[in-house]
């Protein structure tokens, strides 16, 4: 169900854990023109109204595309749906790639398995604004300004468990809001790109186009550490060179994830003051987990300049 409130904004923490890949599509085993709705039915894409093969489907197209050769396409009457069993508890990291088409758009509704509600949206308006919206808590979570025509990676990280959600464009995080999922047993199972630049704000739905690519679904533990993260100290974030902590507890080491769960550094610690060199990593946002001597585990996340 599309709907339309009036927006504020509200800011809250997110932490995470490592991640296991539920779906993924990079759109490279079909053809350019394909109807997802027919070539994609058995992982997961289908039409808003039910049915395959008709209007409503997204497409596959070869000239545009995040990773050749193809990415997925949605513009004016396609509704398309990718949807898998829903997720009702955990983190889950939802990543994807989209290309803001000059003068295109559209709507990208986050919902359950059978879009009886979609707590969170993504919308982008033509070349001029990517915005995350949390409909469930009527609060517009993040928003930047795009340059027409180029990739822009998004990621959201939702902690269905604490009930928070935290939106990424290109690395950098726009914001942290409530979590519209979890509660009332809506859980996260699909996604629906509609070909329309919905403002909402204004309601109003013109015509719309977007090319995505490379999309992930993956779910985490929810392994947040006992000790409280008032009492961790981690500095500068974002950081350019080196992460300097200060934390309660004696630790033994501290590892640097990135947001698919791959370990891109392990580094032996000693004590409650030490740093780590994150000068090599690639700009975006990672996640650090601290081993206490205790055995606690401590993770959050940073953003590498």
């Amino acid at each position: 169900m599309k709907k339309i409130y009036i927006l504020s904004f509200a800011v809250l923490g997110a932490t995470f854990g490592y991640s296991q890949t539920l779906m993924s599509e990079n759109f490279d085993s079909y053809a350019n023109g394909d109807m997802l709705s027919v070539v994609g039915a058995s992982n997961g894409w289908g039409e808003w109204s039910g049915g395959s093969g008709t209007a409503e489907s997204c497409t596959v197209q070869s000239a545009i595309s995040k990773s050749a050769p193809n990415s997925g396409n949605t513009s004016g009457s396609n509704d398309g749906l990718w949807t898998w069993t829903d997720v009702t508890s955990g983190i889950v990291v939802l990543n994807m790639s989209v290309y803001a088409n000059a003068g295109g758009g559209a709507y990208i509704g986050l919902g359950d398995s059978g879009m009886t509600d979609q707590p969170h949206t993504i919308n982008v308006y033509s070349d001029t604004m990517i915005i995350f919206v949390d409909y469930a808590n009527q609060a517009l979570a993040g928003a930047t300004g795009l340059s027409g025509d180029q990739w822009y990676d998004l990621t959201l990280v939702m902690d269905i468990d604490n009930s928070t959600s935290e939106f990424f464009i290109n690395g950098q995080s726009t914001g942290t809001t409530a979590c519209g999922f979890g509660g009332a047993g809506v859980g996260f199972g699909g996604i629906d790109f509609w070909g329309t630049n919905y403002d909402v704000f204004a309601g109003t739905q013109a015509p719309g186009n977007l090319n995505f690519d490379d999309l992930s679904v993956s779910l985490t533990t929810a392994d947040v550490s006992a000790l409280s993260l008032d009492q961790v100290r981690v500095y500068p974030n974002p950081a350019s060179d080196v992460l300097n902590f200060m934390i309660g507890s004696g630790a033994v080491n501290v590892s640097i994830v990135s947001l698919d769960g791959k370990v891109v550094s392990t580094t032996p610690v000693n004590g409650q003051e030490f740093s780590v060199n994150v000068s090599d990593l690639t700009a975006g946002a990672y996640v650090y987990t601290v081993e206490l001597e205790s055995g606690i585990i401590v993770r959050n996340s940073f953003i590498k300049k």
